[in-house]
Parts: C-alpha cells; structure tokens; sequence
C-alpha cells in the first residue's frame, strides 16, 4: 500500500499552505493541503487512505506543530521509516509577530504584543520548563519555536540529513524559480516550472514596535548565527 511518502514538518507562518498548494502542481507530487494533525494528536493513519494517489512519485501532507513538538518525530518514522522532510522558515521576528496576530484574531490570546514578548523572554532567561504537548499551548510558543537550529539538531537525531530539505521563506518569494529547482534535485524529479502564488498572506493591524523587534533580534541572534553556519548561507533577515 501507498504511503505519505513527503511531509512539511513547519514552521508555523512561513508559509507551509502555499508551499504545499504550489508543490502539488507538479506532476509528481500529491499534496494534502490540510493540516491532519495525524502525529500530534491520536488520529489514526488511515486517514491518509483516503488521499493517497499511487500514480505518483510523493503523496505529501504537512502540520506545523510537527517539527516542534518533539514527539511526532518517532511516530512519523515509525509510520514510514523513509519518509522526506522540508521545513521553511522565515525571519523568527516575523514568524512571532504574525503567529501572534493570528491567535489574536481567532480570540485565543489575550496578551497584547509587547506583553507577550517580555513574558516569554522573562520565562526564557529564568529558565522556565514549558510543556511542547500541543494540547499545553505549544501553538503560542511564540519565542521558543523561532530557535529553529534547535528544532533542526533534534531531528537529525533521528534521521539522515540527506532526507531534509530546508527552505528559507525569503528566498522562496524573491527567487521561486531558483529554490523550487533545488527542492526539485532534492526529491530527484524532474524540474517544473510554475509560478508560485501566496496563501494566507495577511496584513496583521498590529506591527512591532522596534524597542521589542531589537529585544526579539537580540535573543535570537546566537540560534540565526548557528544556523547560518549550518546552511553555509546569508540569512536574508540579517
């Protein structure tokens, strides 16, 4: 039988949706564009059954919390132990600040901005254990989900770094075309043109003012340069 053979682990307001909506052109490629939750939550597998294609390369679903709730990585891989990954990520100010206008709007957070920023550094610097199960709250882990090399170094724990593809959101937008082909060589199918079109792109009311952007640059200065050693790139946000 078929399995999902692709999955975007995150992160969360990189830009996840229109990554898996324009990948699912390809030819090769067949993308669940919801979010299933199966490795989060006890949903069973089999309700992957209903979405499978087999006359396709890759059969692709993604979740967000995937790649930050650290129990999912095992029961992916028990699923299919050769599953692929790509994780997106984009400016960790950015990813904070849209994530938490978001939960503004859909009425699950009360804090304003500027509230939550220090309440999450204050928590940060004492070294506050918070839970990651999503049913605690992990979706508002504001600040501690923009530590992505910390995401990153767990999960090649458990697979082979040849089997994660890790996109940089900035990039993705100013130059599709460029990053969709080295995605393309990653999964070893052939290149397909297509323009890539935005999802869920919003303009939030609340912006950042830029005492509390420098206090989020500043606490995630040390993880951005890690990862710049670890992709041997600029990051477009420093």
């Amino acid at each position: 039988m078929c399995k999902v053979n692709l999955l975007v682990l995150g992160e969360q307001k990189c830009g996840t949706t229109a990554l898996k909506y324009n990948l699912n052109k390809h030819p090769d490629i067949n993308f669940i564009i919801r979010e299933l939750h199966i490795f989060d939550t006890n949903n069973s597998t089999n309700i992957y059954n209903r979405f499978i294609k087999s006359n396709t390369k890759y059969n692709g679903e993604g979740t967000p919390i995937y790649f930050y709730q650290p129990d999912c990585i095992s029961k992916i891989l028990k699923y299919n132990p050769d599953m692929k990954f790509l994780v997106i990520l984009r400016d960790p100010v950015k990813r904070f600040v849209s994530s938490h206008n978001m939960f503004i709007e859909k009425g699950i957070e009360k804090d304003i901005l500027e509230e939550t920023i220090n309440k999450q550094i204050q928590q940060y610097h004492n070294n506050i254990i918070v839970s990651k199960k999503f049913i605690d709250g992990s979706a508002r882990h504001y600040l501690l989900r923009g530590f992505y090399i910390d995401q990153i170094n767990y999960l090649l724990q458990f697979i082979n770094r040849d089997n994660l593809h890790i996109i940089i959101s900035e990039k993705l937008w100013t130059t599709p075309q460029k990053e969709l082909e080295e995605l393309y060589q990653f999964l070893d199918i052939p290149y397909f043109e297509l323009e890539y079109e935005q999802k869920h792109e919003r303009k939030y009311k609340k912006t950042i003012s830029v005492d509390m952007e420098n206090k989020l640059k500043d606490i995630y200065s040390k993880t951005n340069k890690q990862l710049e050693d670890f992709l041997s790139i600029k990051l477009p946000w420093l």
